[in-house]
């Protein structure tokens, strides 16, 4: 399952309100009336009118289309964006129902810095991940695949 696909699986089970949040770099697959066409990256950007982003192209530099959410279809969040990164983990502490889930590392002599999601209460949800957004993205996709499980 890809984190896009996880994204939208715990939105459609009303595990999460919104599966993008304001702040995320994300490639559009495909784009609705006007604006930035399909494969450019964008910034989403709030809009003070319910289901309505502003869509900053990244390329094209003050070039902003406003659109309706669902009009777009995005491809995979940037997990190299640190924007991106705490809008995703925004997703994670809804998804897990713990506002205060948090990233961190943990350091070994013999490999190095591994990135884990932890609950409030210092639970393990994911470790070893080798970055902060693939740990971030392997949360929000244990979160789906929970959704599955008996």
């Amino acid at each position: 399952m890809t984190l896009t696909e996880a994204i939208a699986r715990l939105h459609k089970a009303g595990k999460i309100e919104s599966p993008w949040r304001a702040g995320m770099v994300i490639t559009l697959v495909r784009k609705a009336h006007a604006g930035p066409g399909a494969g450019s990256t964008v910034r989403l950007l709030v809009d003070e009118r319910p289901n309505v982003w502003t869509i900053h192209d990244l390329a094209r530099t003050g070039f902003n289309s406003v659109g309706i959410a669902q009009q777009h279809t995005f491809g995979e969040p940037d997990l190299t964006d640190a924007p991106t990164r705490g809008a995703l983990l925004d997703i994670v502490r809804e998804a897990w129902g713990d506002p205060a889930a948090y990233a961190s590392t943990e350091s070994t002599e013999s490999e190095g810095a591994d990135w884990g999601i932890f609950t409030s209460g210092d639970a393990i949800i994911v470790h070893r991940a080798s970055t902060e957004g693939d740990a971030i993205a392997a949360a929000i996709i244990a979160a789906a695949e929970a959704l599955e499980a008996p």
